[in-house]
């Protein structure tokens, strides 16, 4: 896929103008919590951009809910539920909600007619993810590792004032691996549209950085380090890497909020057993390297608000014109609760 240029006429190319197109809450998995942090028959609130979910893990089946944070009935806010061994239980009326959703009548009977909005849940990489939509497109993105079995975790929690695409984008820039991250470039990078959910450049670069993060993964990957980033679903960045003999992964969930910054989620892999500890050793290493390599960017995002480029001065101008066409046709969540 070659790039191609799109015409910004000068008065579109502000911030507001220029990105008004992109969804606020693309459709999307979002990490909400760590798995360890909901113990069985405890509930937590999270909230994505504008919208309350209500986490709660059983404690007869382990598995988790997320209910809609208002209740169906009346409208309490389900914060204050009690937690049960086969639902919760709204603070206003005692009702009982169970974990499909259906709400428990006075009788004692299973209501067919009131449901509280539940939401798609999945457990992976010791994170809990919900999507925001009634029926996933697509799994939890997952390394394309050739191999049996890797390792991962997560890698840490950021917050940030700058918008979820500007941190999206910024994973696409190419120019700034040189003058932020101290990388440059081998070969011309690729860019390439996977299908209608994913959008993916590809990269070979040599490390030129100095700081002992920088020298350390020089002499890993022999100073030979290839990459690729996929932004699924506009939100979702997976980042697999062949540094080295062991190709490893990182996956950023970026959670919008209603302030205009972002939430990040962060999850480290690589290829190895969870019963090995000098893989788990690695997979500590990897999540120090991968700190280190994000922390360069936080100060520059302070207050980023990231446009495509007018003009097309070079392929990585091109890059980014590709893609913000491809997020703007990331599908809106919508009003979630009005399903």
């Amino acid at each position: 896929m070659t790039a191609q240029s799109i015409t910004i006429t000068p008065e579109r190319s502000s911030y507001t103008k220029a990105c008004e197109d992109i969804p606020a809450l693309p459709e999307n998995w979002y990490a909400l919590a760590k798995s360890n942090e909901l113990g069985s028959q405890k509930t937590i609130v999270r909230t994505v951009y504008n919208r309350e979910f209500l986490l709660y893990r059983s404690a007869q089946t382990g598995q988790v809910t997320v209910y809609a944070a208002q209740c169906a009935h009346m409208g309490c806010h389900l914060k204050h539920a009690l937690a049960e061994k086969n639902g919760i239980r709204c603070a206003l009326h005692h009702r009982l909600i169970a974990h499909d959703g259906h709400f428990t009548k006075p009788d004692g009977t299973k209501s067919v007619e009131l449901i509280q909005p539940t939401y798609p849940v999945a457990e992976k990489y010791g994170l809990i993810f919900v999507y925001t939509g009634n029926k996933p497109r697509y799994d939890i993105p997952v390394p394309e590792f050739d191999v049996s079995s890797f390792l991962a975790g997560p890698a840490g929690s950021y917050s940030t004032k700058t918008s979820w695409f500007s941190l999206i984008a910024n994973g696409f820039d190419m120019e700034h691996l040189l003058s932020v991250h101290g990388r440059v470039l081998k070969e011309p990078a690729k860019v390439s549209a996977l299908s209608k959910d994913r959008f993916r450049i590809g990269y070979r670069t040599q490390v030129t950085g100095k700081s002992l993060s920088d020298r350390m993964m020089k002499w890993l990957s022999g100073n030979d380090i290839r990459a690729s980033m996929t932004t699924i679903g506009g939100t979702l960045m997976l980042v697999q890497s062949q540094a080295g003999p062991r190709p490893s992964f990182f996956l950023l969930s970026t959670c919008p909020r209603m302030d205009g910054g972002t939430d990040i989620h962060a999850v480290v892999g690589l290829v190895g057993e969870q019963t090995r500890l000098t893989d788990r050793i690695r997979l500590k290493v990897a999540g120090w390297l991968f700190r280190s390599f994000l922390s360069h960017d936080f100060t520059i995002f302070d207050d980023l608000k990231w446009h495509p480029p007018t003009f097309t001065h070079g392929p990585p101008d091109g890059f980014a014109q590709q893609l913000y066409i491809f997020l703007k046709s990331c599908p809106s969540a919508g009003d979630l609760d009005d399903r």
